[in-house]
């Protein structure tokens, strides 16, 4: 929307000797993404409705009654002692919440967070001078999110951004919000609005599931805990409920979030628990593993005892697993090392005193801080094995993609030859490239860049290719792929795997069941397995959701867990 201001009446700011135009809040923000007015210095009034660090939040108090325009904006006047030079009329450190206010400044668009590709946010700075008009004015109502208020689109990001750029800055409310994201180690947690009514892609038990096309705009996060709480942020797990939520809905990294100026009312827990995988083998079934153990080392401190046990008592001690993250004895410290013996005994130990079976493990180590990840920790694929049920076939351990670009500067794939119950199983532990260069979800970009996706597919297509080779000498092998691969089911890599005859067995499920990973209130899978389409009669497979809809502090990785039960004697010929 273009705002005519041939009819403003100007007048002269001195100290800064530019012409000053006077407008209502919601003309300042206008209805598009960014302001029309950026680079112009105006002049405004309204309610100071947060005080933040580097300055404050003003409301209209009546607004325009239109949906498409926010009546609020931030007015940034740096730190309170003015270290950037800004100068307050009146002082920043002495504007408080319900303060009538009149605020001269330049009309700006910052994009907060990660940079030019975030939507920006309008704000008036540029040399800001404040005058307090009134003391203790009531504070406009909070916009109702949800029903009998405004409704969030379900599918459509752009959408998603234009909504939420039109209450940006303004006191909002959200009515039996559900949580889909549980709370973070910020403090964070994403819910939806009036327990996910009209919202696409929920799951059985109770998540957002993002599928091809939808990315769910209609999440919110909300700052449970932010600076200057004294109590710490409710540990809220998915399914969660809290009755009332009121704050100012800002823009923080990339993510809009509704920042509490009033306690959130009504918490209820879900009760959500962890799952028991209920895929066990048996005389004539194998069971197999592929778990991220989230940079596993000696350093996990208790955590070392948590992975164990839920081994043990959630997925019932697999015959084989293939773990991913597995770090250096020394862990994140850059001392050269790159052994991870003390690792894999660590966990072996964990798993026994958990009463679990005896282990052994299988590992090559990369090259120290070649592979990705956490510098110094050397992050790996690898493997545990059970000693009782299971032989490994010496020799047979390889690194796929060791002297290929495509796995430059990413963990390597490693092969390994198992035997049981007379039988020999290949399997394959990935870990692909990472996701990092993606673009922010509500960003400038969308559909947003899936970072990283290019490396991934060459890596599928060298692992893939490589599989190949083995099932054309001898299309009887039974061989298992598995791991991280930072991709969802519907995503390219997965589908150049597909290709290869490798079928992914979270197929089997219901797509809003396929889940593995929750990312900013988005349960999604980017851990698989796969087998030829010869051994798809014969698997079973299961995730098992223990960590993903888990509150940080009640999680032993970031990752669930997924298993498959081979009956080998079903295999097809």
């Amino acid at each position: 929307m273009k705002i005519d201001i041939s009819n403003a009446a100007p007048e002269m700011d001195l100290r800064v000797a530019k012409p000053v135009r006077e407008f209502s809040i919601p003309q300042i923000q206008g209805a598009a993404l960014a302001s029309d007015m950026a680079g112009l210095r105006v002049k405004t009034h309204g309610v100071v409705t947060a005080v933040m660090d580097t300055g404050f939040v003003i409301q209209d108090p009546e607004g325009d009654n239109d949906p498409k325009t926010s009546d609020a904006v931030f007015v940034y006047v740096g730190k309170p002692d003015g270290g950037d030079g800004a100068a307050v009329s009146g002082g920043a450190t002495k504007v408080r919440v319900g303060d009538a206010v009149e605020v001269t400044g330049q009309v700006t668009e910052f994009a907060p967070g990660k940079g030019k590709f975030s939507q920006p946010v309008t704000e008036l700075g540029g040399g800001v001078t404040v005058a307090v008009t009134a003391h203790g004015q009531p504070l406009p109502e909070p916009a109702l999110i949800g029903q009998g208020g405004r409704m969030p689109p379900d599918k459509d990001m752009i959408e998603g951004q234009r909504f939420l750029s039109s209450l940006e800055w303004m006191r909002v409310r959200l009515d039996k919000a559900v949580v889909v994201g549980p709370t973070n180690k910020y403090g964070e947690a994403v819910v939806l609005a009036d327990d996910g009514a009209g919202a696409s892609g929920r799951n059985e038990r109770g998540g957002l599931t993002v599928s091809e096309g939808d990315n769910n705009p209609e999440r919110i996060e909300v700052a449970l805990g932010h600076k200057g709480d004294t109590v710490p942020a409710p540990q809220l797990n998915v399914g969660d409920h809290v009755g009332s939520i009121v704050g100012i809905l800002q823009q923080q990294f990339g993510r809009w979030e509704v920042l509490p100026t009033d306690k959130p009312q009504g918490i209820t827990k879900g009760n959500l628990k962890p799952q028991v995988a209920n895929l066990v083998g048996t005389p004539t079934q194998m069971t197999v593993a592929s778990f991220n153990v989230d940079n596993f080392s000696p350093e996990a401190g208790e955590r070392v005892t948590a992975v164990g046990k839920a081994i043990v008592e959630n997925l019932r001690a697999p015959d084989i697993i293939g773990l991913q993250e597995i770090q250096d004895n020394d862990g994140p410290k850059n001392s050269g090392n790159t052994d991870a013996s003390k690792t894999y005994q660590g966990l072996i130990a964990a798993i026994k005193a958990a009463g679990g079976p005896d282990y052994a493990w299988v590992d090559l180590p990369p090259e120290n801080n070649a592979d990705g990840g956490e510098p110094g920790g050397n992050i790996r694929p690898g493997f545990l094995y059970r000693t009782d049920r299971v032989e490994y076939v010496d020799g047979s351990k390889a690194r796929i993609g060791a002297s290929n670009p495509a796995f430059a500067g990413s963990r390597k794939s490693l092969l390994c030859q198992f035997r049981f119950g007379g039988q020999e199983v290949t399997v394959v532990n990935n870990h692909f490239a990472s996701k990092m260069g993606s673009t922010d979800e509500f960003g400038l970009i969308q559909p947003l860049v899936n970072g990283g996706e290019t490396q991934r597919t060459a890596q599928a297509q060298v692992v893939g290719s490589y599989v190949k080779d083995i099932l054309d000498k001898d299309p009887q092998t039974n061989v298992v792929v598995l791991g991280d691969c930072n991709e969802d089911t519907f995503n390219k890599p997965i589908k150049v795997l597909k290709g290869f005859g490798l079928m992914p067995l979270d197929e089997q499920l219901k797509p809003y069941e396929r889940f593995s990973y929750n990312y900013g209130g988005n349960s999604q899978a980017i851990d698989h397995m796969f087998v030829p389409t010869r051994l798809l009669d014969a698997a079973e497979f299961q995730y098992v959701h223990i960590d993903s809809e888990f509150a940080d502090s009640g999680r032993v990785s970031d990752h669930d867990p997924a298993v498959l039960r081979l009956t080998l004697a079903k295999a097809g010929k």
